[in-house]
């Protein structure tokens, strides 16, 4: 039948548990990836952007030194005349390489000139580091050497209007207000540790992470690029990146990459800091700290206030007004708020990525598009929320409490004006895509699609619940298709190129769900993960004429005979014409019809 059934199965193997009115669910297994594709073309939505990566010469440690400055007690030696002291500072008036040394506490290096001057810390434990001129610095930490900026409750460990770059293999602590502040910043070696009463990293340009470690624990915004004039943007291309903040992961005003290296995120406690609950297995209450929703609307971790009145800090793992692309990469985020939330476009064509959200997994006011790579959503309350999800390969492994996708349903994309958009649409081409919800599995405010891929749901069986739910078309014309749920506001795809089998079944968790062909043989079968009380059916290789019948545990609970267009006792679709013919749009197929 065109593919690996029990491996796809496989990617809904749950565990369950109930306590202290919530629930919290997780995959036990993720699906195997295999291969990554390249670096596509930028979203057309925005004007391109190409991110600032490493050279060869970033990497490189500064050697043969100028001058050497040593910080030991209330003295600051040098030789070169373009040093000079003032206070407990040692101030660098010409370009150069000077190696530094020692300490002294509130001890500052201060670079004040127009020329390239690189730094090298040797055993260095003073207060800051700071570039009042227009001088590129360059920052090399040596190996077998341990570094120390201490910074003050009003300052950084290192600042700078310019740009920096730091190298090396050894170890730089440091702390501050806001431990790094500085228009661009390189992370091109050494093992960088950051702690900050405030954003750990706060910058007007951007962020490239390229090599080495860097380590953030801080009290506002891990990484915080902000710039109103120009792009501000974060590019990862490699090394390791670790984050535990207590606002925003990420935060960046126009765009984050992620080709290559690890991140791992944790925000605002991450998603077990989040309650969710309610009633008869609906959750539109939350509980976050002090901080509590009225249960009025769709739960949204924004709309959190306090007995005040006042509103709940940004807890996202990345955060952008733009764009977020990943093409590579171990990327897991374990976040209050959304994991990944951009205003514009996400993204994904290769790598994995690994969430647990207290909110939205991934939440976009735009396109959400997967190319290739592994996703796996553990835990949210929608799992992939936009105007429109376009899914065209790669595994895809979706749990919620809530939808497992929603396109322009959300409290978010509703108060945007989203709502109103022709573009709504879901469409499935390629890939595996696995989904279980405690809501909607497939939920579209517009229209829908399958054309290819392998596509298994389990929703919420409840009435107020569907597996397949959409407001205008639902297009099926290849792939597999086996949705699970309830038999009240379920859909069943309203245009079929086929066949698409539709029948009542009361199945419940933990049964083997098998459905034969006429001749006995098994064309399908999975353990189900939750109740239901319909199924909806479709593969390729579906036969007119042939008797299919469903099993629970061996024992037969409904037959049809395929005919063309759905068949059987179940839910029906929207009655909205003959299929004809599906013409792709630039996303994906969106279920439009040739007349």
């Amino acid at each position: 039948m065109g593919m690996n059934i029990k491996t796809l199965a496989a990617l809904c193997s749950v565990a369950v548990s109930l306590a202290s009115g919530c629930h919290r669910i997780d995959i036990d297994s993720a699906p195997d990836i295999n291969g990554v594709s390249p670096m596509y073309p930028h979203s057309d939505t925005e004007a391109a952007l190409v991110p600032e990566k490493a050279e060869t010469e970033d990497f490189k440690p500064a050697s043969s030194e100028d001058d050497v400055i040593v910080f030991a007690d209330d003295e600051i030696s040098f030789v070169s005349p373009y040093v000079e002291r003032q206070g407990y500072a040692a101030v660098i008036r010409q370009g150069g390489v000077y190696r530094v040394t020692g300490t002294m506490d509130g001890g500052r290096v201060v670079v004040d000139c127009d020329d390239p001057v690189s730094l090298i810390l040797d055993g260095l434990n003073i207060q800051s580091i700071a570039c009042i001129g227009a001088a590129q610095l360059k920052i090399t930490v040596p190996s077998d050497t341990d570094n120390r900026l201490s910074g003050d409750a009003m300052g950084s460990g290192i600042s700078s209007g310019s740009s920096i770059i730091v190298n090396g293999s050894g170890r730089l602590d440091i702390g501050g207000s806001t431990a790094i502040s500085c228009a661009a910043l390189k992370l091109c070696g050494a093992d960088v540790s950051v702690v900050s009463e405030k954003d750990g990293i706060k910058s007007t340009e951007y962020v490239v992470m390229a090599e080495g470690s860097l380590n953030i624990r801080s009290g506002g915004k891990g990484v915080n690029i902000r710039n109103e004039r120009s792009q501000g943007y974060m590019n990862i291309i490699g090394g390791k990146l670790e984050i535990n903040s207590y606002e925003d992961g990420i935060c960046a005003s126009d765009a984050v990459f992620v080709s290559n290296g690890s991140v791992d995120i944790r925000s605002g406690g991450g998603s077990g800091a989040v309650l969710h609950f309610g009633r008869n297995k609906i959750y539109p209450k939350g509980k976050h700290g002090g901080f509590t929703t009225d249960g009025s609307a769709d739960f949204d971790f924004d709309d959190l206030t306090s007995g005040d009145g006042s509103k709940v800090e940004s807890k996202k793992g990345i955060s952008t007004d733009g764009i977020v692309e990943i093409s590579g990469g171990d990327v897991v985020i374990d976040s209050a708020d959304d994991s990944i939330s951009a205003h514009s476009d996400i993204d994904v064509s290769g790598g994995t990525l690994k969430v647990c959200s207290g909110d939205d997994g991934m939440h976009c006011d735009n396109r959400i598009t997967v190319y290739d790579g592994c996703i796996r959503i553990d835990d949210s309350y929608i799992a992939l929320e936009g105007l429109s999800v376009a899914i065209k390969g790669g595994d895809v492994a979706l749990i919620s409490y809530y939808d497992g996708i929603n396109v322009a349903g959300g409290n978010n994309m509703i108060s945007s004006g989203a709502a109103d958009s022709a573009e709504k649409y879901i469409s499935i081409s390629g890939g595996k895509v696995c989904i279980k919800a405690g809501g909607d599995g497939i939920d579209s405010a517009g229209t829908a699609a399958i054309s290819g891929g392998d596509v298994l749901v389990f929703s919420g069986n409840e009435s107020g619940f569907a597996s397949l739910d959409y407001s205008g078309s639902f297009v099926l014309s290849g792939g597999t298709l086996a949705a699970f749920g309830s038999d009240v506001l379920t859909k069943a795809p309203s245009i079929v190129s086929s066949s698409c089998i539709s029948v009542m079944a009361d199945l419940t968790k933990g049964e083997l769900l098998t459905i034969k062909d006429s001749t006995n043989s098994i064309v399908f079968e999975t353990v189900m993960v939750s109740d239901c009380s319909s199924v909806i059916f479709s593969y390729d290789d579906i036969t007119i004429g042939q008797i299919y019948s469903i099993y629970a545990d061996g024992v037969c609970v409904n037959s049809v005979t395929a005919s063309e267009g759905v068949c059987g006792d179940g839910p029906s679709g929207i009655e909205t014409g003959v299929f004809d013919n599906v013409i792709s749009g630039s996303q994906g197929n969106t279920g439009e019809l040739v007349a």
